[in-house]
């Protein structure tokens, strides 16, 4: 996980130093492609009382001691975008990143997360501004909840099931009906596996 990599690396290099890194040694030393991902990783860290932060060249500083046993319960995956709960919509690209309990992730398997729009599965409990998480796969059973694209483009998170030649995506709201397209138009992007949601 990049936040505990990156306490560690400034904790080390404070210690050794007597002063923390500038923001080029932690972009590098953590490996990451720019630095509003380090960024990211900072504002986590600052905002869970690890890190403060103030200005100058070497401005962070240490502010308590990282809950090892607390991070390792979660798992860093990333935020795509948007997914209709409603009738399909085009899916955006957003590069965000969120933390998902660890026992909600499948071993091996990549996840990611969507924000949900609209209320087409309410009675799924899966409402309006709920982040879900999603297993990558490219195959489902029926009964399960996925998120597909139709015609490779828009994307809806729906119950999933095949009759014949027929795919079936069902809302679970009685307000909307079940969209019904030929096999070869959908193409399943990954199975719901959980929710967050913050009240």
């Amino acid at each position: 996980m990049k936040e505990k990599q990156l306490y560690k690396f400034i904790k080390e290099t404070i210690e050794r130093h007597g002063e923390s890194p500038t923001v080029d040694e932690m972009t590098k030393a953590l490996g990451l492609n720019s630095k509003s991902a380090l960024y990211r990783n900072l504002n986590a860290l600052e905002a869970e009382g690890f890190i403060r932060r103030r200005k100058g060249w070497r401005g962070v500083e240490l502010a308590g001691e990282y809950d090892a046993d607390e991070s390792e319960s979660t798992v860093q995956i990333p935020l795509l975008g948007l997914v209709a709960a409603g009738n399909p919509i085009e899916a955006v690209l957003v590069p965000e990143y969120l933390n998902a309990p660890r026992d909600m992730l499948r071993p091996g398997s990549d996840h990611f997360a969507l924000r949900v729009i609209g209320d087409s599965m309410i009675d799924e409990k899966i409402v309006e501004g709920d982040r879900i998480v999603v297993r990558a796969t490219p195959t489902a059973n029926n009964g399960d909840i996925v998120v597909a694209l139709v015609d490779g483009r828009d994307a809806t998170v729906k119950t999933f099931k095949v009759v014949g030649d027929k795919v079936h995506l069902i809302p679970a709201n009685s307000r909307f009906r079940t969209i019904v397209v030929d096999a070869d138009r959908v193409t399943v992007q990954g199975v719901v596996v959980g929710l967050l949601r913050y009240f």
